[in-house]
C-alpha cells in the first residue's frame, strides 16, 4: 500500500478527503511521524540491516613537520581520508608543547593536513605522527547497534561484546592498549556543523526542462554530512540551467566542503545534484545539472540531521579490520505518492489505522478513535508475534528416553537463556 492509497483509505475511513494541499500534507506528516517512531520502536526483524565497516590499525611516518599552513605535512604519502576526524598522536622532534593527541580537521592531500586547534612551531623534519583510528562512525540511518564482530572467513572470527562506559571507566581501560579486539563501547555522537544561509538561484542557458525546482545544500567532511541549509526555489518558464551562489563560506582549511539536493517537479524528495562536492570557501557554481536517471541512480537527502553515533574498539585493533555490524535503522520518509513502507504489506494497515485514531481526535470523535486505537494495538499485536527478533535464548535438543505411561521414546528440551 503506498503513500497515496493509504491517504485514500483515512479520507474513505474518516469520510473527509478535501482535495486541499494543505490537508494533504498534514496527513502525509501524521503517516510518517506514526512510520518512524513504530519502526523504530522495536527490534523489528524487517528494520535491521548488516554491513562491514573496516576499522584501520594505526599508521606511523617519521618524515612529518609542521608549518603555518596547513599544520603537518610528511615527504612521503601517508594522510588518508579515513582519518579526517580521527586522532594524531604528535612527536619525535616536535617541541614538548606541540606533542599529545590532536583531532584531523581535514586531510588536504597525501602529503598535508590540517588539525584542530594546532599551533604551527616551524619544525620542517623529523616529527612522528602516528594516526589512530579510534572512533567507527557508524551510517547516517544507525538506530542501535545490536551486534559487532568479524564474521570474515578469511580470518579468525570472533563475536565482540558490548561493554559498557560506566564498566570501562571503573576498570580504568587505557584508550593507548592495541591488541585483538574483543569489546565494542559506545562512545560521544558526533554532530556536523550545518549550513544557515540559503543558496541564491538564476536562470542560465541550458537544457533542464521548465518547472519549478528548489535547491538546498549540506557541509560533507569524509563520510560525515549535515543536516541541510534552507532550501530555495526557482521556476523555469521555458528549458534552461540554474546557477548557484551565495552559499556559506566555510573557510580555508575548514575540511567543510558542500554537497548539492535538488528537488524536480518530477519528485517530492531532494535528489543530489550531478556536480562535485564545492570547496569550503567557493560559494558559486555556475551551472546545476542532475542526472536523467536520477530517480535510481542519486542519492537522496539524509533525514538524520548530521547525528551520527560512534563506538570504539576495545583494545584497539593492530590490524585493519572487517567489522560486520548488525543494527537497526531509521527508514527513509514516504514523500512521494509512489513511496512505500519498508516493513511486509501485510500490516500496512496499521498505519493506516493509527492515523485514524489521531485524525478522528482532531474531528472530536473519541469514540471513533477508541474503536481504531484497538484495531491497530490489535495490528500491532500481530506484528509483534511475527517479527519481533527473537531474545537471547535457545533450546538444546536432548538426550532420548522412554515415557512410562506410554512407552514412547522422546527426547527433552534444555533451556539456555
Amino acid at each position: 500500500m503506498n503513500l497515496v492509497e493509504q491517504r485514500a483509505m483515512v479520507g474513505s475511513i474518516l469520510d473527509f478527503d478535501p482535495d486541499v494541499q494543505t490537508y494533504k500534507n498534514e496527513v502525509t506528516s501524521i503517516l510518517n511521524q506514526l512510520y518512524i517512531d513504530f519502526f523504530t520502536d522495536k527490534k523489528w526483524k524487517f528494520a535491521q540491516k548488516t554491513l562491514e565497516i573496516t576499522a584501520y590499525a594505526d599508521a606511523t611516518a617519521t618524515d612529518g613537520g609542521i608549518s603555518a599552513s596547513p599544520n603537518v605535512t610528511t615527504a612521503s604519502p601517508f594522510f588518508l581520508s579515513w582519518m579526517e576526524g580521527q586522532i594524531i598522536e604528535v612527536g619525535g622532534t616536535a617541541p614538548v608543547a606541540d606533542r599529545g593527541e590532536f583531532i584531523v580537521r581535514s586531510v588536504h592531500s597525501t602529503t598535508s593536513a590540517t588539525l584542530i586547534g594546532y599551533t604551527a612551531s616551524g619544525v620542517t623534519a623529523g616529527v612522528t605522527f602516528t594516526a589512530k583510528h579510534r572512533y567507527i562512525d557508524l551510517p547516517h540511518d544507525h538506530v542501535a547497534t545490536l551486534s559487532a564482530g568479524v564474521r570474515d572467513i578469511a580470518a579468525n572470527t570472533l563475536p565482540y561484546a558490548n561493554l559498557s562506559r560506566h564498566l570501562e571507566e571503573e576498570m580504568d581501560l587505557l584508550f593507548s592498549r592495541v591488541g585483538r579486539a574483543t569489546d565494542w563501547i559506545a562512545h560521544d555522537d558526533f554532530t556536523m556543523p550545518h549550513p544557515i544561509t540559503a543558496p541564491t538561484l538564476s536562470a542560465v542557458a541550458g537544457s533542464i526542462p521548465a518547472g519549478t525546482y528548489e535547491v538546498c545544500y549540506t557541509f560533507v567532511t569524509a563520510s560525515r554530512e549535515s543536516n541541510y541549509s534552507p532550501a530555495t526555489s526557482i521556476t523555469l518558464a521555458a528549458p534552461g540551467g540554474i546557477s548557484v551562489s551565495a552559499m556559506q563560506n566555510t573557510g580555508t582549511d575548514s575540511g567543510l566542503f558542500k554537497r548539492l539536493y535538488i528537488k524536480t517537479p518530477d519528485s517530492q524528495a531532494f535528489w543530489a545534484a550531478a556536480v562535485p562536492d564545492v570547496a569550503e570557501n567557493v560559494t558559486t557554481v555556475a551551472s546545476l545539472t542532475f542526472s536523467t536517471s536520477y530517480l535510481t541512480s542519486s542519492t537522496r537527502r539524509p533525514e538524520h540531521g548530521g547525528n551520527y553515533q560512534r563506538f570504539r574498539l576495545y583494545p584497539r585493533q593492530d590490524t585493519d579490520t572487517k567489522v560486520q555490524i548488525r543494527y537497526l535503522y531509521r527508514p527513509p520518509l514516504m514523500l512521494d505518492d509512489t513511496d512505500v513502507p519498508e516493513y511486509p504489506s501485510s500490516h500496512h494497515l496499521y498505519l493506516v489505522y493509527r492515523a485514524c485514531e489521531q485524525l478522528f481526535i482532531k474531528h472530536n470523535n473519541t469514540s471513533h478513535s477508541q474503536l481504531y486505537r484497538q484495531k491497530s494495538d490489535k495490528e500491532l499485536l500481530k506484528l509483534g508475534n511475527r517479527f519481533l527478533s527473537e531474545g537471547a535464548a535457545h533450546w538444546v535438543k536432548g538426550s532420548f528416553g522412554t515415557k512410562r505411561s506410554f512407552g514412547r521414546v522422546e527426547s527433552s528440551l534444555i533451556h539456555n537463556g
